[in-house]
């Protein structure tokens, strides 16, 4: 039986739509959950294609042009941020996830469609 993701605190109450994280939310456990709503492996179909999303986005941000980055991308750079801290028990840096969540919510309004993922 596959698992979904755990609930999180999430301000809409509603289970088809997901709220965005603030930029200044803790890692542990409301960023890292939310990552978790999007299964970027199945969605996009190989760790590989995962990394070179989230390589790009990182390039996107170091060029100040984080807002081109698409919605989807984002989520599956956040998604592979999170797979990357727990397989190297460590915490992604602020500055990245805050860039991400902060772009997310300027494109989505907040909120994402729901409901989340099942589970890597």
């Amino acid at each position: 039986m596959a698992m979904t993701t755990p609930p999180f605190e999430d301000r809409t109450h509603d289970p088809l739509q997901i709220a965005v994280p603030s930029p200044t939310a803790p890692w542990f456990p409301e960023v890292n959950e939310f990552a978790l709503t999007w299964n970027a492996y199945e969605r996009v179909g190989s760790l590989d294609a995962v990394h070179a999303i989230a390589s790009a986005v990182d390039g996107a941000m170091d060029r100040g042009a984080i807002d081109e980055v698409s919605v989807d991308d984002l989520r599956t750079t956040l998604f592979f941020y999170q797979r990357a801290s727990h397989h190297t028990d460590s915490v992604p840096r602020h500055h990245r996830v805050a860039a991400i969540l902060e772009a997310l919510s300027q494109k989505t309004g907040g909120v994402v469609p729901g409901p989340g993922d099942e589970l890597p």
